[in-house]
């Protein structure tokens, strides 16, 4: 098959080759087939590679290797073991070189003349069944280490308010908030955490009470103010609780926000917000001012020296505007803008 595919190709392009040879023979072809040439031949031989190596072209070789690679497939076989089973023989039909195989395997016990085939067949089933569905003995798991959850529980004091675990109250007249230090071995620790806990805390309130985040940063107070006007002397406790790593201190206050510290914080955050926008208003009013003066300055100059010095009066003009721009932006970073 592949002979008689060579032989076409090769009639065809000799029949090709006679055809155009008129054509080839003409001397500015020459020229075009000397530098062609050799790219031609590069692009056959890629395209014959390509042939070759998608199966499109059947080369003999791989052919013989991919059927002798089927037909090793095909000649694997599965051998399963499967109960011998003894034929029945005739005296004197014994063939030659049954004697000898008889001597080198063992003898194995017949059955009574009575047990049918079949019933043998049974046992010996029965029998290789059992000795493969033998139970095995898996030895029994060591029994679980014994945990003593006495080591995990948290003792509480008795004596620790009720108050120290209830949530926040935003209802009524007076808002009341739980604060709460954490679980601390050093009690110097556990103070530290109680004041910047209390600081926090009243920060979110104002913050949310405000409706804005920058109200905490203009309004602030510190631990000391927090304990002397929110903070009630009985509503603050301190104990040692047990965990599982050891005693550890804590620290507790019930904060309360009434009316009144509302009102002093709406008055705070209005004189705030009036501050911030009056030095809004007096840099835009600053730096309109200034590019005014500039531009009445640069016309009054000019007309005074009648246009001889225009150019560097523009150039002064320009440089006086960029100046004013920048210091305005400058200043404009130090300003809340609200």
């Amino acid at each position: 098959m592949l002979t008689t595919t060579f032989l076409a190709m090769g009639i065809l392009m000799a029949c090709m080759a006679a055809a155009a040879w008129p054509l080839l023979a003409t001397v500015r072809l020459r020229a075009i087939l000397a530098c062609t040439g050799g790219s031609c031949c590069i692009v056959a031989g890629a395209i014959a590679m390509g042939l070759l190596t998608s199966g499109l072209l059947a080369v003999p070789g791989f052919e013989r290797t991919a059927a002798a690679t089927d037909e090793a497939s095909e000649e694997v076989t599965v051998e399963v073991d499967e109960p011998a089973t003894e034929t029945a023989t005739t005296p004197g039909t014994e063939e030659p070189g049954a004697e000898t195989t008889a001597a080198d395997e063992p003898v194995a016990e017949k059955p009574a003349a009575d047990t049918p085939a079949t019933e043998i067949s049974a046992a010996n089933l029965s029998s290789a069944t059992s000795q493969a569905t033998e139970p095995i003995s898996i030895p029994a798991p060591a029994s679980d280490p014994v945990i003593d959850e006495s080591a995990f529980r948290v003792l509480i004091p008795a004596n620790r308010p009720a108050w120290t675990s209830t949530k926040p109250v935003l209802s009524g007249t007076t808002h009341t908030i739980p604060v709460a230090s954490g679980a601390y071995a050093k009690d110097i620790d556990a103070r530290h955490a109680f004041d910047q806990a209390l600081v926090e805390e009243t920060r979110d309130y104002i913050a949310e009470h405000l409706g804005s985040d920058l109200a905490a940063r203009f309004i602030t107070y510190n631990a000391k103010q927090i304990k002397e006007r929110f903070v009630r002397p009985e509503n603050i406790h301190d104990d040692v609780a047990t965990y599982s790593v050891g005693p550890m201190h804590e620290y507790f206050a019930l904060v309360e926000f009434g009316p009144d510290f509302r009102r002093e914080i709406d008055h705070r955050w209005q004189a705030v917000r009036g501050q911030s926008r009056l030095l809004q208003f007096g840099l835009l009013a600053g730096a309109g001012l200034l590019l005014l003066s500039t531009m009445f300055g640069y016309f009054r100059l000019d007309n005074a020296t009648r246009g001889y010095y225009t150019g560097r009066l523009q150039f002064l003009a320009a440089a006086t505007i960029l100046a004013v721009i920048g210091a305005g932006a400058i200043m404009a970073r130090w300003i809340t803008w609200m």
